[in-house]
């Protein structure tokens, strides 16, 4: 069959669009130049600048220092000492020898319990400018934290030497003869901070610490609390006056402090797990619990959260949960003597308990044996670690005990030497 083509058009011709679609596509066209002509008329400034934007490629300035010092400070002022660190360091990493920039990063990071950073900075202001108290009352502050009284007490009193009214120096002085059990010196020197500088909240502080020290608890509640009214966002003095309100059994105040710091820093770990402790003291397990699980969710390193959650699953008969918490807290500080034998406990009773399930449930066949060995070379190794210390009586007696009761419990056949008719019961210290 033959087909006649058309040689008029083109092979690749395409055939015209119905007319519909090309009314649809001119309509579409119209709306979008009144759209963009209304865009025109009405943001004339927001369309200049997407214009220019798109038509000049902009690349973001580097923040000069003393606006990475401002934005520094308005995080310290918020309560976010991690943020307001991390801008100093920003700055610093412009301008090193700045020892305005030096002295405020170094005191955030005491703040922070980071006192080595600090005692860096307070001997770079030094080593540049050996006569500025600054660097003095820094590195006087920052060995004090270390807890190197001896250190800490000459170097401030240098630099009172240099200028004796300089609050910083009485505050870091006051803290190091306290830690020297030099008390009425601290008391005094903190008093004479506070006079100088009324409105320093670490002045406050340090003064706190000091009537702490001396029994003074009222006092010290007062100064704590004046630390608060002057600047409510400054987190670490919560805690020691939440601890002093929990000492004078005032426990709901404590815990309404230790809420509002979460409600400033909702993953403040600290936090929980003293709301943890808090709800134990007033008998709330189960919210002591909860608070303390929490806290190891958000830092599992924090080993103090792991040991508190560890007793109290332990006082609870829940063996397992306690042994996991146990390991956690060997796992990050494996020289903890605490959680090494509470550990080695935690793998006794989850032996012993299996086992007694195992035969109650009617089984022949009941291998516990692992962890029992864990338990024995656990035990064994934390009673040679705690007589060497020595001074740990009750902690040798209660590891002893373990071994006893191990040794003597027919989940555990290969330590056995008698067989008793029950399982031993926790020894009672671990609610300690």
């Amino acid at each position: 069959m033959y087909v006649r083509r058309n040689y008029s058009q083109s092979f690749f011709h395409r055939r015209k669009k119905p007319p519909y679609v090309r009314r649809a596509v001119f309509l579409l066209l119209i709306a979008g130049l009144v759209y963009f002509g209304y865009q025109v008329a009405t943001q004339p400034a927001a369309f200049a600048a997407t214009t220019y934007t798109l038509l000049f490629a902009q690349t973001t300035p580097t923040p000069l220092p003393g606006t990475l010092v401002m934005q520094a400070q308005d995080y310290y002022l918020a309560g976010d000492l991690d943020q307001a660190a991390a801008y100093y360091e920003l700055a610093l990493a412009q301008r090193p020898e700045n020892p305005e920039y030096l002295y405020d990063y170094g005191q955030i990071q005491i703040d922070r319990n980071q006192p080595a950073a600090a005692l860096t900075a307070g001997a770079t202001i030094n080593r540049l400018f050996p006569e500025d108290v600054r660097g003095m009352a820094l590195r006087a502050r920052a060995l004090a934290w270390q807890g190197d009284y001896s250190a800490a007490i000459p170097v401030a009193l240098a630099g009172l030497q240099i200028d004796s009214n300089f609050a910083p120096l009485y505050e870091a002085l006051s803290r190091a003869y306290i830690g020297a059990s030099q008390w009425a010196q601290g008391v005094e020197a903190g008093l004479r901070a506070v006079d100088l500088a009324p409105d320093d909240v670490r002045a406050r502080w340090a003064y706190a610490g000091a009537l702490m020290a001396v029994g003074a608890r009222e006092r010290a509640v007062l100064e704590l609390e004046n630390t608060l009214t002057l600047q409510p966002m400054f987190i670490p003095p919560y805690f020691e006056l939440a601890f002093m309100y929990l000492s004078a059994d005032r426990d709901q105040e404590a815990i309404d402090l230790y809420n509002r710091v979460l409600g400033m820093q909702p993953r403040n770990a600290r936090a929980m797990l003293r709301l943890c402790e808090a709800y134990r003291k007033i008998g709330e397990f189960e919210r002591a619990i909860g608070m303390c699980q929490d806290a190891v969710t958000t830092d599992p390193a924090f080993t103090a959260a792991q040991y508190r959650l560890g007793i109290l699953r332990y006082n609870r008969r829940e063996f397992a949960a306690a042994r996991t918490a146990f390991q956690a807290c060997v796992d990050q500080d494996p020289g903890s003597l605490e959680c090494t034998f509470r550990l080695g406990l935690a793998h006794y009773y989850v032996a012993s308990t299996g086992y007694q399930t195992c035969v109650n449930a009617g089984s022949r066949a009941c291998d516990v044996r692992p962890d029992c060995e864990v338990a024995a070379r656990l035990l064994e190794e934390s009673l040679g670690r705690a007589q060497l210390q020595g001074g740990l009586e009750d902690t040798i007696a209660i590891i002893r005990e373990g071994l006893q009761a191990l040794s003597a419990d027919p989940a555990c056949p290969g330590f056995s030497a008698r067989r008793p008719e029950s399982t031993p019961e926790p020894t009672a210290e671990a609610a300690q």
